[in-house]
Formats: C-alpha cells, sequence, structure tokens
C-alpha cells in the first residue's frame, strides 16, 4: 500500500515539477501550454492521459502487492 502511495505521489509531483521548471517536454508542460493557448481539448486530453498513467500504475502496483506480499489479504 505504501508503494503505491508512493508511485501515486511521485506521479503529481513530476507533473507538477514539469509545470513549473521550465521544461520543453511532459505533461504537465502540454497541460499548461495548451491552458495558456486556450486549447481546451488538447489539455483536457493530457489530463485524462495523466489520469489513465495514474490509474495504470495503480493496477500495476497492485497486482505487485497482491503476488509478492503475503500479508495483504487475500
Amino acid at each position: 500500500m505504501g508503494l503505491r502511495n508512493g508511485v501515486s505521489l511521485a506521479l503529481v509531483i513530476v507533473i507538477v515539477a514539469e509545470m513549473f521548471i521550465g521544461s520543453v517536454d511532459g505533461l504537465g508542460h502540454n497541460v499548461l501550454d495548451n491552458q495558456m493557448l486556450f486549447e481546451m481539448p488538447r489539455m483536457y486530453a493530457a489530463i485524462f492521459v495523466a489520469g489513465a498513467l495514474g490509474y495504470g500504475f495503480n493496477l500495476l502496483f497492485l497486482l505487485v502487492e497482491r503476488r509478492y506480499v503475503h500479508w495483504s489479504g487475500r
């Protein structure tokens, strides 16, 4: 459970850092750039991709937890 929380937090931090440190690539930059250009469909598409990526990581680490952590309750 801690690893899943850590991965979720790391994903959020990376995306927010991409928004504000002046990166030229990444989802955070894409969201902020499209917001400034008023390209709302592309902005929401990037937000959706970030959400899907987070959901996918959560599922992946849930499977890893169920497989290798014997005390997590089956």
